[in-house]
């Protein structure tokens, strides 16, 4: 979910998708999900200390959680939820802050890449990487790889 994709992101993501495979829906506004959406809300409160830094290691933990059960294939702990894995998935998030913090304990967190890739895609990456990135996730060579 996202409010702040870029029209030729989602141009590529279509193409590369058939159409049954992907399914853009647009909510009437900010943090409202469109009629016959799940949304799952994850409560990350709680603990001793209530801080920026805590909070964020909860919804790392919640995020992980997510990962393992219900999105990896190769983690999935029943055939139940390994039937619902992603082969991709993609995480939003509403600062570059935060998403080059998870990028890092994603990476950390599985060191050789066996259970997923990082792919970041933000502005303050060069528009190089960014192209890199998006490619890879969808699976393309670019085109000296392809000679």
């Amino acid at each position: 979910v996202t409010a702040t994709i870029p029209d030729q992101v989602l141009r590529e993501l279509k193409q590369f998708f058939r159409p049954q495979d992907i399914r853009v829906i647009q909510g009437p506004g900010l943090h409202r999900p469109s009629a016959g959406t799940l949304e799952r809300l994850v409560d990350c409160s709680g603990g001793e200390i209530s801080d920026e830094q805590s909070g964020f290691y909860r919804k790392y933990a919640a995020l992980m959680k997510i990962l393992t059960d219900d999105i990896l294939p190769s983690t999935a702990a029943t055939t139940e939820t390994s039937n619902n894995s992603a082969s991709r998935t993609l995480l939003f998030c509403n600062k570059i802050e935060t998403c080059r913090k998870l990028e890092n304990l994603l990476i950390r967190s599985d060191p050789s890449g066996v259970n997923y890739k990082v792919l970041p895609y933000h502005a303050a990456l060069g528009r190089e990487k960014r192209d890199e990135n998006l490619r890879k996730f969808l699976g393309r060579r670019s085109s000296s790889e392809k000679q």
